[in-house]
């Protein structure tokens, strides 16, 4: 079963009891490259993650804000999804999320902005082809002042791409 779960660290009081981000009821039968991204910032926790619990690749993201008990509802960012997810937070709560999706026979490299209150603008492809099978199939998220970049591995090109986005 995977179910992603969580466990805050604090310096005073040490970790916290796991909490599950969302019950998926996922069973797969071995182990999953497919790991979940995890965001903080000024008092807000996100999660984003993959999960094909029902036969369905899906792409979701949950939020936990500081004084809750637990995280709100999960937000479904795309249902035709082949993964590896990252994400960050940006400076007005929502999350910028990033994950490979399909288009027939070709992988798509997505991003959006996801708000709080569930709502996913900005839906964009970015990249259309081919990624590399493993190790190198994960995607890179990174701010800097206003601008985000988001970097990968194009097998065909046989270099590193890089893509400025800015939100």
């Amino acid at each position: 079963m995977r179910d992603i779960a969580l466990v805050r660290w604090s310096s005073e009081d040490g970790p916290s009891q796991a909490g599950i981000v969302h019950d998926d009821h996922w069973v797969i039968e071995g182990c999953p490259s497919n790991g979940p991204a995890v965001a903080r910032s000024d008092g807000l926790t996100m999660v984003a993650w993959f999960t094909a619990a029902d036969g369905v690749g899906r792409v979701r993201t949950a939020f936990w804000p500081d004084g809750e008990n637990h995280f709100g509802k999960p937000i479904e960012v795309d249902a035709n999804a082949n993964g590896y997810v990252n994400a960050l937070l940006l400076e007005d709560g929502s999350a910028l999320v990033a994950w490979r999706g399909r288009a027939g026979p070709v992988e798509e490299l997505h991003l959006a902005q996801v708000r709080q209150d569930g709502t996913v603008r900005d839906r964009t492809t970015i990249y259309r082809g081919d990624f590399p099978r493993w190790p190198s199939r994960h995607l890179s998220l990174a701010q800097v002042g206003d601008s985000v970049y988001v970097a990968w591995l194009d097998p065909e090109q046989q270099r590193i791409r890089l893509v400025n986005y800015l939100p």
